[in-house]
């Protein structure tokens, strides 16, 4: 069994994962504007990380859009094998993105909850 013989469930799994962490995405904005009155987030702010946080994330989001696409086009187009590396490719580099975005939150959210 190859990628290319199951090309079309996994164009609908990488879409799906597409939309499921644009989801999450919304919730860990949620997440960071339900601190952003500790000492930690202005300080964050201050240092000037969170332009570096916002770049991060809006290149997220624009990816997870790509990603969709690329899988649309798996399934669209009769051959679709240059859509569906390209639409792998990029759910590696999601997750990479996701996986940053989420560790500087709980970072973030952990020392804004052990503040005094």
């Amino acid at each position: 069994m190859s990628l290319i013989e199951q090309k079309n469930n996994l164009a609908v799994i990488v879409a799906t994962f597409a939309f499921t962490m644009l989801g999450f995405l919304a919730a860990v904005i949620t997440i960071l504007f339900s601190f952003s009155r500790s000492s930690t987030f202005k300080k964050y702010k201050r240092k000037g990380h969170l332009d570096v946080f916002f770049f991060v994330y809006y290149f997220a989001i624009v990816s997870l859009v790509v990603t969709f696409v690329l899988a649309l086009l798996t399934l669209a187009s009769g051959n679709g094998l240059w859509a569906m590396r390209g639409g792998l490719m990029s759910t590696v580099n999601n997750l990479a993105q996701i996986t940053l975005l989420t560790v500087i939150i709980v970072n973030l959210s952990r020392r804004a909850m052990n503040e005094p």
